[in-house]
């Protein structure tokens, strides 16, 4: 018998402006933690700051998980030194 898993809903503020929301995730995002996505105009890497477990229903920031971003040159990363041909410009 298959069990459904649950998705965790997490919001994503990042320093150069962007924010988007993930409703399909099976786990938390962690401090650290790196992301690559597409974004206007291309893909772009981020790094996990901070992830705050907002509880308040009428705050500034969407009550739930809320991930803290950071862009990132992928090529600076292991994941862009692995693979330069597919991550580079």
């Amino acid at each position: 018998m298959e069990r459904a898993v649950p998705k965790i809903m997490t919001a994503f503020i990042s320093s150069d402006g962007e924010e988007w929301y993930d409703e399909y995730a099976e786990t938390p995002p962690a401090a650290g933690q790196f992301i690559w996505r597409g974004a206007k105009g291309g893909y772009q890497a981020y790094k996990v700051a901070e992830v705050w477990n907002i509880e308040e229903k009428h705050g500034a920031v969407t009550h739930g998980l809320t991930a803290f971003v950071d862009p990132v040159d992928v090529m600076k990363t292991r994941l862009g030194k692995h693979a330069p041909d597919y991550y580079g410009d």
